[in-house]
């Protein structure tokens, strides 16, 4: 929350995460529109190798935060039958994303 003269930038909704869509423009996303619309990415653009792996770690973060809500523990057998079976990331990451967003993804500076 924010207050007076105090600047902040909420990660869920304005762009900051570089992506390439699938006819080669790259432009930013935010937490949510990345995964809302994660198939319409080929990838992320980030040029920086520690930013392009920290920006995966933290996609990967949640979306394994998302998937663990919904199906509890499971193996890798089952992360891999998941995968194959082309199930996006899409609303479960989202939905989890919204309980975050009260708690701790605004970024005050």
């Amino acid at each position: 929350m924010t207050t007076g003269t105090e600047l902040a930038f909420n990660v869920l909704d304005e762009p900051w995460i570089p992506v390439r869509t699938h006819d080669g423009s790259v432009r930013e996303v935010g937490l949510k529109e990345a995964f809302r619309h994660a198939s319409g990415y080929s990838g992320l653009a980030e040029t920086s190798p520690p930013n392009l792996i920290a920006l995966y770690r933290l996609l990967f973060a949640v979306l394994h935060r998302a998937l663990a809500t919904q199906y509890g523990p499971w193996t890798s057998t089952d992360r891999a039958r998941w995968f194959c079976s082309g199930q996006g990331p899409t609303g479960h990451s989202v939905a989890v994303i919204h309980v975050f967003q009260a708690a701790c993804f605004s970024i005050a500076a």
